[in-house]
């Protein structure tokens, strides 16, 4: 293998990075009926209880808020209360445990052919409690699962939307903006909560709310970028065409260097 492949290889190589790193974002508001605009948030409220839902983040992550208002405890069964989409249950406890885990290594060179290296591991175990406990005028936050891992398909090509500016910390981009009433969003679910006033859940109090993304925009501005992130919105990220194709083409120009390299 002689220096000039090499030299292909990694700029060829190089190329597929650059090009695959192309992004464009996609940002969703989620409302429901107790949307409080001069919030930003989705809001529950009664005597017992005050329930927020905030929606930040990739992929749509539900975060749950619930804070007691009694002067008695209050208990939660997440096994017993679910995301429902498309009348299909997602529950919001599952039995399983996630690992996170860091790992560290050292190494050391004594001569030029002698080294060590040491390395070292450190993690925990996370699980999601089943039923949670909520001490008088306390409160939980809950955030179990992403609902939204795909990118959302607006419309036809005829329709591509209203031409928005977007405000981001270098300055103002172009984006594509839809909007939607309930009818006619292309992402709605439901929220059902399972409470109850004692251990047991002998008379549960049970929450049912509606949600739905209200405003689509699409821009190359990361999220970090944007000046304004409010706690109802989230993301979705993808490759561009034009990344995917040329990345491709990247891609296959690096393999024929090597099949030519090899023959």
């Amino acid at each position: 293998m002689n220096l000039t492949f090499i030299k292909r290889s990694i700029v060829i190589f190089t190329g597929i990075l650059l090009v695959t790193s192309c992004k464009e974002y996609q940002f969703a508001t989620v409302i429901s009926d107790t949307y409080r605009p001069e919030i930003h948030e989705n809001v529950i409220e009664n005597d017992t209880v005050l329930i927020r839902y905030l929606f930040l983040g990739e992929n749509c992550p539900i975060t749950v808020s619930i804070f007691n208002k009694l002067k008695q405890p209050l208990y939660v069964d997440w096994s017993k209360s679910s995301v429902i989409i498309n009348s299909e249950k997602r529950s919001y406890w599952v039995d399983e445990a996630k690992i996170n885990s860091t790992s560290r290594e050292l190494s050391y060179q004594y001569t030029k052919s002698i080294s060590t290296t040491y390395g070292n591991m450190h993690g925990s175990i996370i699980k999601n409690e089943k039923i949670s406990f909520i001490p008088p005028n306390a409160g939980v936050v809950y955030t179990p699962i992403q609902i939204q891992p795909n990118w959302i398909e607006v419309g036809s090509d005829e329709y591509t939307g209203e031409k928005v500016k977007i405000a981001t910390e270098y300055g103002v981009v172009k984006g594509n903006a839809f909007t939607y009433n309930k009818s006619q969003t292309p992402l709605n679910f439901r929220s059902f909560l399972t409470i109850s006033t004692d251990e047991q859940f002998t008379k549960p109090i049970y929450y049912d709310n509606a949600f739905w993304v209200s405003e689509i925009f699409s821009t190359k501005a990361k999220p970090e970028e944007l000046s304004n992130i409010f706690p109802n919105q989230f993301h979705n990220t993808r490759t561009t065409k034009a990344g995917v194709f040329f990345g491709g083409v990247l891609l296959g120009a690096l393999v024929l260097t090597w099949i030519l390299a090899a023959n």
